[in-house]
């Protein structure tokens, strides 16, 4: 970033010789006018892409960035929610599958929910239990192997 800063500062003070130029030959109380107008640029410069710039920008300058609003949080919260929920909702299924696990649908269900939630580990117990109880499937083969691949993916993901 601080390069980035750097080669933005260079490129405008260039920029703003170039264009200004002309004025410095003219008189010589223009040199205060050419200053202030150069000081005033590059002051606006910096307060337009703080203003509009990322985030970062202002973490270069420690400044404190705008607290989240009440629907920033409630969005969050809601988040925490439904992933509480959904995570309640596996647990349901799977255990509705110990109690009848003859059920190829319930099985493939259940490893979908594990995949999308990166709980592969558990997803291998239980593509063991429902080759155990309703044999293998297409359908649950396929899901399994949705699975791996999605763990390959994470775990090249992590080691990047």
């Amino acid at each position: 970033m601080i390069i980035f800063i750097g080669i933005a500062l260079l490129l405008t003070l260039l920029t703003l010789v170039w264009i200004l130029r002309p004025i410095w030959g003219t008189k010589s109380g223009t040199n205060k006018t050419t200053v202030t107008i150069a000081v005033v640029t590059l002051i606006g410069a910096f307060s337009l892409y703080g203003w509009l710039g990322p985030i970062a920008f202002s973490d270069f300058f420690k400044q404190n960035n705008k607290p989240e609003t009440l629907a920033a949080k409630q969005d969050v919260q809601a988040e925490i929610d439904g992933d509480a929920q959904i995570k309640q909702m596996v647990a349901t299924l799977a255990a509705k599958l110990e109690a009848n696990p003859n059920n190829p649908n319930g099985w493939v269900m259940l490893l979908r929910s594990y995949k999308v939630l990166g709980r592969y580990e558990e997803a291998d117990v239980a593509y063991a239990s429902a080759k155990k109880h309703i044999g293998e499937t297409t359908e649950l083969r396929n899901a399994y192997d949705e699975v791996q691949a999605a763990r390959k993916r994470a775990d090249k993901n992590r080691s990047q």
